[in-house]
């Protein structure tokens, strides 16, 4: 018992020191001042947090789509450290993350079928293959559904592959595919909290969250799009949210944006009504960052503090690219700052 509580302490405190090691604003202000894409690698290159990605790759013109991979192996990477930190106090909440990115492979490699596109596997994270439960290589050489099943089929996520791939088949919707790899996300999120810890309510109503924000970017894209789509409705009556079952149906089932953000505005995201595209994203992305933030500050849960790194370290993924492209396309000063979350707010 002993042993378990201090391997718990230890991830507490892993994670509280990785995350002092994050970009503070003077960082940003310096490389949104640099010249060049090269020079502002170069700047990123020279941090703590990300010399050690950075290094194998440095060039003049390094590509979004490789500077991207490089930032996603940093998070990789010390989800590793977190693992082995874990493991001893007998707690396997790793495996979430784990669970993610293989249903996160899943998602992209069947997308690519129906577009025929190679850029899955011009991007495959090849460092994913040190724990996925997948065979990353022969995911990205499927070239039918039928592959794709077989490939899963002696994994956790068979069924839930069956059923993506039917809805797939019969709605051409990535959309309702999302649903189906959410239950089955929401499942492995209970059974990996609840054995250790019970229900931590805070830490549940985080995860709520993180679902609802992107579940509401969903329905703003379809109904901007397409208006009422039908295939939006078969959301699981059971899906971890902090918004009642029959709210979430209204919402399905809105006619516009106008009916779907009358109906969030008297909701616990009310903030996130009125708000659509570009604007969405980031006032989405700020609502989430602030809740992250302050678990990360307050929180005492390992798993808590694991999920809200993890969290907050995406976020600083996106706003390093955001400052790069930002140099790379010579945006105002002004209008870049607005586009990185958490940095000058």
């Amino acid at each position: 018992m002993a042993k378990a509580l201090f391997a718990a302490n230890s991830v507490y405190a892993l994670c509280r020191i990785m995350y002092s090691k994050r970009l503070e604003n003077k960082d940003f202000d310096e490389l949104l001042s640099c010249p060049s894409v090269s020079l502002a690698a170069e700047k990123l290159e020279n941090t703590e947090a990300y010399s050690d990605v950075l290094k194998p790759v440095m060039e003049l013109n390094i590509s979004r789509r490789r500077l991207e991979n490089q930032l996603q192996l940093k998070l990789y990477t010390d989800m590793v450290k977190i693992k082995r930190y874990m493991e001893p106090a007998g707690d396997r909440f790793y495996e979430y993350f784990v669970t993610e990115n293989d249903l996160a492979q899943i998602r992209t490699a069947l997308s690519s079928l129906k577009t025929k596109s190679e850029s899955y596997i011009a991007s495959l994270p090849v460092y994913f293959a040190g724990t996925s439960r997948l065979d990353l290589y022969k995911l990205a050489e499927i070239k039918n559904p039928e592959q794709l099943i077989e490939l899963t089929s002696k994994t956790p996520y068979k069924d839930s592959v069956e059923d993506a791939v039917d809805k797939y088949i019969a709605t051409e919707s990535m959309t309702a595919v999302y649903s189906v790899f959410s239950d089955f996300l929401d499942k492995e999120y209970l059974s990996l909290t609840k054995k250790r810890f019970g229900k931590n309510k805070k830490f549940l109503n985080l995860y709520k969250t993180e679902n609802d924000i992107e579940l509401i970017g969903i329905f703003k894209r379809l109904k901007r799009i397409s208006g009422s789509s039908t295939y939006t409705f078969d959301i699981s009556p059971e899906r971890l949210s902090r918004l009642k079952p029959e709210t979430i149906a209204k919402m399905a089932n809105a006619g516009d944006i106008s009916e779907l953000d009358g109906i969030l505005s008297a909701t616990v995201y009310k903030d996130l009504a009125d708000k659509d595209g570009e604007s969405y994203e980031s006032a989405s992305e700020n609502y989430l960052y602030r809740i992250l933030r302050d678990a990360m500050t307050y929180s005492t849960d390992p798993d808590m503090v694991v999920f809200a790194y993890v969290g907050l370290s995406g976020i600083e993924i996106k706003n390093i690219i955001r400052a790069i492209e930002s140099v790379r396309y010579n945006l105002p000063r002004e209008q870049a700052e607005k586009l990185l979350t958490g940095v000058y707010s």
